[in-house]
């Protein structure tokens, strides 16, 4: 298909380059939709490939993982440790692991009256007649798994199961990192994200932050990061403390 569309795309070039004719304004709606299908179809053509090469670990636990997203609400404030801003916007990021990050922003139509709002101090505002939307921002696609960034927020990880008893000791196995890239430009450079995946007993975003501009942190929590060993460890020590109860 997408071979298609540049054959396509270069006859539509070829054809106004040799005759001269000005592009109606169908004909540029037309050239801009077949861009829009030639980068989709490039898109998808990455992740697909990148999907294929990708390692899911040990039998392959992560690829449970695949087609889920997964939503975490943060203020800018704690997204970037401040903001400029009388009202702090609020964001809520969507993590499709092995697929891509996205910042979308459902409430910008009501940050933006109290922002205004409070700018204006007492006097009454006047809403807009229609609703403000902010389009959702790709923060990156999924590349691969990656060695050169450190996990961030270390500590112990949450129990396999509810009512495992505390503490426990930390899943020796390292936690993977992985990296997310191609997102949108910010200034000269694409957004990206680093994503540590963290032993836990169930699928959730534990944090997202903006540790330099534009390039994201995201923990996310998983069963899928845990060890075999540290599982045979807590279904040991649930085992033992299941018996003591009994007793």
């Amino acid at each position: 298909m997408a071979n298609e569309v540049v054959a396509e795309m270069d006859a539509i070039q070829t054809h106004f380059k040799s005759s001269n004719a000005k592009p109606t304004h169908e004909d540029q709606q037309q050239f801009r939709y077949l861009q829009y299908v030639q980068q989709k179809a490039q898109y998808y053509q990455y992740v697909h490939g990148n999907l294929l090469a990708t390692d899911f670990g040990d039998h392959d636990a992560y690829a449970s993982l695949v087609g889920q997203c997964f939503e975490y609400t943060v203020n800018e404030k704690e997204l970037k440790g401040g903001t400029s801003n009388t009202v702090a916007r609020t964001y809520v990021m969507v993590v499709c692991p092995f697929l891509n990050v996205t910042q979308t922003e459902p409430a910008y139509h009501e940050w933006r009256l109290a922002q205004k709002q409070a700018q204006a101090g007492e006097t009454p505002i006047t809403p807009p007649t229609e609703r403000e939307e902010q389009r959702p921002i790709l923060l990156g696609v999924w590349a691969n798994w990656t060695t050169d960034v450190r996990p961030t927020h270390v500590g112990l990880p949450h129990a396999l199961y509810d009512e495992a008893p505390a503490p426990l000791e930390a899943d020796p196995s390292p936690i993977r990192v992985q990296m997310y890239d191609h997102g949108e430009r910010c200034g000269e450079a694409p957004r990206r994200v680093h994503m540590q995946m963290e032993c836990a007993s169930t699928n959730y975003v534990k944090f997202v932050e903006e540790r330099s501009v534009c390039v994201y942190s995201i923990g996310f929590a998983t069963p899928a990061a845990c060890s075999p060993d540290y599982v045979r460890h807590l279904q040991s020590v649930l085992g033992a403390s299941a018996r003591h109860d009994e007793l």
